[in-house]
């Protein structure tokens, strides 16, 4: 029988209940959204990596999608708030999880240290921060732009987001629903 717990800020050991409990949830619809925060960080890496929680693949998701936003609109405190507690997790961790850690480090440093990348990097980047693993969008390189930027588009029926990265400076920028003029890019 589901029950619903109707927390919008469940505590550590809620969330812990709720990933082994298939029948359980926060709220009746975009509960994921609940666990985007990073003080849900640990939580999260830990369920994904327990392959006895039934949740685990929904907790790196869930993750994932959290962790994508950030960085994808360069959210910096944000993303060393993750930062922080992805560094401070000792427990040990999947290989999925290993692989989400990875990618995350990787990204947040090219957002602290920026330098130039490969082309084909770029369609990474943006492939990572617009679709990655669990979402399920339309992934397409449209255009380079006059100032350099690489211009992509992610979207399904109803969503667009646009996605620009200069492979010169490994900057990037998100936009949703509308694309980005190039003017407004080259001041970035």
């Amino acid at each position: 029988m589901e029950q619903y717990l109707d927390s919008f800020n469940p505590t550590i050991e809620e969330v812990r209940r709720w990933g082994y409990e298939e029948d359980m949830y926060f709220i009746e619809q975009d509960e994921d959204l609940v666990l985007h925060s990073a003080e849900y960080i640990s939580i999260l890496m830990e369920l994904s990596s327990d392959a006895n929680c039934p949740k685990n693949m929904y907790c790196l998701s869930i993750l994932t999608h959290f962790s994508q936003i950030q960085l994808a609109n360069r959210k910096l405190s944000m993303i060393e708030d993750i930062y922080h507690h992805v560094n401070q997790y000792i427990k040990t961790t999947s290989i999925p999880v290993e692989k989400w850690k990875f990618d995350f480090l990787q990204l947040r440093e090219l957002i602290i240290d920026p330098r130039s990348i490969t082309e084909e990097q770029s369609d990474a980047i943006a492939f990572k921060l617009t679709v990655g693993d669990y979402n399920h969008r339309e992934f397409k390189k449209l255009r380079i732009l006059p100032s350099g930027f690489i211009e992509y588009l992610a979207s399904t029926s109803s969503y667009k987001e646009y996605f620009y990265i200069n492979p010169h400076t490994s900057f990037w920028k998100s936009s949703r629903y509308f694309p980005s003029s190039d003017m407004g890019l080259e001041d970035l």
